[in-house]
């Protein structure tokens, strides 16, 4: 499974960000606080159905907007999927997949997740437990997940 792109919509610091990924490997960089990890959270959204940063969906959605919205558009086994998950103040999410609503988190995680699960588990893991290594980086390096 590879991402291809992803577009984030008032997903937290991302008023609107529209990134295309490398075929091989994509290493993020910049100075602290300015959304490498952010981005990280928007991956792991899309595997999971939730933040590994948060409980409450509304801490997701950039301050003072009523919805953010997270698009992943990867390649599984040669055939091309799209989620789409809208985030609502409310604490409410939509997900779609390839344009039809997910009801149980089980049916995103069959296709996804278990597959990021192995190519990300190591960075997520150490985002999960030790988030504060990860904030203070200069870099992440995303190998891609094809």
């Amino acid at each position: 499974m590879k991402i291809n792109s992803i577009i984030l919509e008032n997903f937290r610091n991302y008023k609107s960000l529209e990134l295309d990924f490398d075929e091989s490997r994509n290493i993020i960089v910049g100075e602290n606080a300015q959304g490498k990890t952010n981005l990280i959270e928007a991956i792991y959204l899309t595997a999971f159905a939730k933040s590994f940063r948060t409980n409450n969906t509304a801490d997701l959605i950039s301050f003072g907007e009523a919805q953010g919205r997270v698009s992943t558009y990867l390649t599984s086994e040669d055939i091309d999927k799209n989620i789409n998950i809208v985030l609502r103040s409310d604490g409410k999410k939509m997900i779609k997949k390839d344009g039809k609503v997910i009801r149980k988190t089980t049916e995103l995680l069959n296709n996804v997740g278990r597959a990021i699960e192995g190519k990300l588990g190591m960075i997520l893991e150490k985002m999960t437990y030790n988030d504060h290594i990860c904030e203070s980086s200069d870099a992440v390096v995303l190998c891609h997940l094809g």
